[in-house]
């Protein structure tokens, strides 16, 4: 039985997403899927979730890149030389390369590993 509760997380836009956080369009570039499929499979090597539970938990990275999906204040950038995602607070100005929702979504998929051994 699959972990998948959409209840407790919406459901991500889709398997495809042209810029982070906003739904894909029919001209989205080669690099622009390349780059969302490297950062989504970035933030789920992060939470721990292993190529065997992809189909699982892939979700869960795809909604925590989602930019309405980071708390209030909070901004999502690419940083130029690297190209790897970085996250702003905009009380604080205060900037990080770790997502602020990881502590939430490693919860989640965490929880769902246990489901998954444990119905």
């Amino acid at each position: 039985a699959a972990f998948a509760p959409h209840a407790v997380l919406p459901q991500p836009y889709g398997a495809e997403v042209a810029e982070f956080g906003r739904p894909s369009t029919a001209g989205q570039s080669a690099e622009a899927r390349a780059a969302e499929a490297a950062a989504v499979a970035s933030l789920a090597r992060e939470l721990g979730i292993g190529p065997d539970e992809e189909d699982d938990f892939t979700w869960i990275a795809e909604y925590g890149l989602q930019a309405d999906a980071l708390p209030t204040g909070w901004a999502m950038q690419v940083d130029g030389q690297s190209g790897q995602l970085y996250y702003i607070d905009g009380q604080t100005q205060a900037s990080s390369w770790e997502n602020p929702l990881k502590p939430y979504l490693q919860r989640v998929v965490d929880i769902g590993k246990r489901y998954l051994k444990e119905p």
